[in-house]
């Protein structure tokens, strides 16, 4: 009979403790919901900023890139048209 009271004590301590987390954490929300708001802006530029320097990047790629795939296929041609032939 014991072993039964000691399992809904401890069935009940952990009750109360996920209560007290729950509780807890509404109240974090609660509290930092107008923070989040007040910050919404600020993450709106750097997304910004960041969107701009991911284009700026890729167009630096692209424009490295596109040359030297100029380059490889006019060093190429010549080998692909003896290649062809033969």
């Amino acid at each position: 009979m014991f072993e039964l009271l000691a399992l809904f004590a401890l069935l009940f301590v952990g009750g109360l403790c996920l209560l007290a987390f729950i509780a807890v954490k509404a109240v974090f929300h609660i509290i930092f919901c107008p923070i989040k708001i007040l910050l919404l802006p600020f993450l709106l530029i750097l997304f910004v900023i960041k969107l701009a320097i991911l284009l700026a990047v890729a167009g630096i790629v692209i424009a490295i890139i596109i040359p030297l795939a100029i380059l490889a296929l006019l060093f190429a041609a010549p080998f692909v048209l003896v290649a062809a032939l033969t």
